[in-house]
């Protein structure tokens, strides 16, 4: 069971909770959640959600679009 957890400030907030599939499907559903991260730095890279087979592996697409006071990240 993970927990995708969305760090902001330092303040946690569990965004939902489930199988790493059901974190993925998550993801690519609300975009919103962190696609807007491209206004601060066009250049950004988002994460590719396809083809993950771990948690590790989703963590680092999640790396992508972390800031210095927001990201996203994976517990288990």
């Amino acid at each position: 069971m993970y927990k995708l957890i969305l760090v902001e400030e330092g303040k946690k907030e569990e965004l939902v909770k489930g199988s790493l599939e059901t974190l993925i499907s998550f993801l690519k559903e609300n975009e919103e959640i962190y696609n807007w991260v491209q206004d601060e730095d066009p250049e950004m890279e988002l994460p590719v959600l396809e083809n993950i087979e771990t948690a590790g592996e989703l963590g680092a697409e999640l790396e992508k679009v972390n800031l210095d006071w927001w990201s996203l990240e994976i517990e288990d």
